[in-house]
């Protein structure tokens, strides 16, 4: 078992560099204020949310990917350690700096929340997620719920049903009880898809050479039209606490 684990993570998949390099750069992009510009006459504003479903969903589908590699051959209790320190930890730090930096207005409850890095399982009930700070509390809630799903269902039928399963239970939430942010509904399929094509091998498969691009651009197209809905979805209102510019609570930032 070790040594079939140190060979898949020792192998390199040259497409992980390429789309992890489109993703940084769309990030720069993003965040650069170029979306005022405009191509042959064309604004560039329509591109706003394709970027940031795009550039998002290609570090969630990585780090569900990713997260195979971390958790096989660990306990639970020392994948949830570990992720812990590289996750939690850093977002303490960004939230200490987001409140002493911005003019964000808190209560007691949405402080709690968000120093559990809970605010994705429990907005828009009890807060709002902070600016960029939801993508981390996204990640850290995959990392706990899809780290106990691998651990309990090692069969992978069982395992696929059992992250339906949650998703079901997730939605459920949300209607009754105005739990778990939207968000986490956007990118949970992404971050499944990320697990097991780590699980089952795909993704070696599909990467191949064999139908050259027509298939990576197939899977772009079903993917910007599965995402294209979620464009037209309004901001969800904000609750908890009020920051003072409310529409970028929900936004990248």
């Amino acid at each position: 078992m070790r040594t079939q684990l140190r060979g898949r993570r020792a192998e390199y998949i040259p497409e992980f560099d390429l789309l992890r390099s489109l993703a940084i750069g769309l990030l720069f992009f993003h965040h650069g204020g170029l979306y005022n510009l405009s191509l042959f006459g064309l604004p560039l504003t329509a591109l706003n949310h394709y970027d940031e479903l795009f550039l998002l969903g290609s570090f969630t589908f990585l780090s569900g990917y990713l997260m195979v590699h971390s958790i096989e051959g660990k306990f639970l209790t020392d994948f949830l350690k570990g992720r812990l320190l590289r996750i939690y930890l850093p977002h303490l730090v960004a939230l200490v700096l987001f409140l002493l930096m911005l003019d964000i207005n808190i209560d007691e409850t949405g402080l709690l929340v968000h120093l559990m890095g809970a605010q994705i399982v429990l907005s828009p009930a009890l807060t709002s997620p902070i600016l960029t700070l939801w993508y981390i509390g996204l990640i850290l809630a995959y990392s706990v719920i899809f780290g106990i799903l691998v651990k309990l269902f090692p069969r992978l039928p069982v395992l696929i049903a059992a992250m339906l399963g949650v998703l079901l239970q997730a939605g459920l939430a949300r209607q009754e009880f105005s739990l778990f942010a939207r968000r986490f509904f956007y990118y949970y399929p992404v971050f499944a898809a990320g697990l097991l094509a780590a699980k089952t091998g795909l993704l070696e498969r599909l990467t191949s050479a064999r139908f050259f691009l027509l298939d990576k651009l197939a899977l772009l197209v079903i993917g910007v039209l599965a995402f294209s809905p979620y464009c037209e979805v309004p901001p969800a209102k904000a609750g908890g606490f009020r920051v003072q510019r409310e529409r970028p609570i929900e936004r990248l930032g």
